[in-house]
């Protein structure tokens, strides 16, 4: 909550060039446990290297989120697709239909699994995006979870 207080007062500054394809290896290792727990195969397709300029603290804050979401809302033996393209991060993973309003994954302590989750990951990942100006998006479609991270607003690309 306390993150959250910060990004609405803009109090994040220095930011930093960070090369997300390099922060998002970084991420897959740290959370190797827990991919290899649940059996998760993990596909990647980086076509494209995004670099973005960004709070070091707050770019692997948006990683770390999306990628637990990723694996916590993933079915045993599932998949994790993660790609960029065109400026845009996208990670899906596979998992069973929502049951209601997906509007509300990006509210304050919303969460699916209320006995696993406070409900603060996905909010967090649409506050960091908003204070930077990058639109995050989601949609379910053949049987997956999509979250696309538009960088267009800032961004530099090799």
């Amino acid at each position: 909550l306390t993150l959250l207080s910060k990004l609405e007062n803009k109090q994040f500054n220095n930011p930093t060039e960070i090369n997300l394809t390099e922060l998002i290896t970084q991420h897959l290792n740290y959370f190797s446990d827990f991919i290899e727990n649940k059996q998760i195969t993990i596909s990647t397709d980086f076509s494209q290297k995004i670099i973005i300029q960004m709070n070091e603290s707050l770019a692997e804050i948006l990683i770390d989120n999306l990628l637990k979401n990723a694996i916590q809302h993933n079915i045993n033996s599932g998949k994790i697709v993660i790609s960029t393209n065109n400026n845009v991060l996208t990670i899906s993973n596979s998992g069973t239909a929502p049951k209601e309003s997906t509007e509300k994954y990006f509210e304050r302590f919303h969460s699916q699994t209320p006995n696993q989750s406070l409900g603060l990951g996905l909010s967090i990942v649409k506050k960091i995006a908003e204070y930077y100006s990058y639109s995050v998006t989601y949609n379910y479609q053949k049987e997956a979870h999509q979250i696309n991270v538009d960088f267009n607003q800032k961004i530099k690309t090799t």
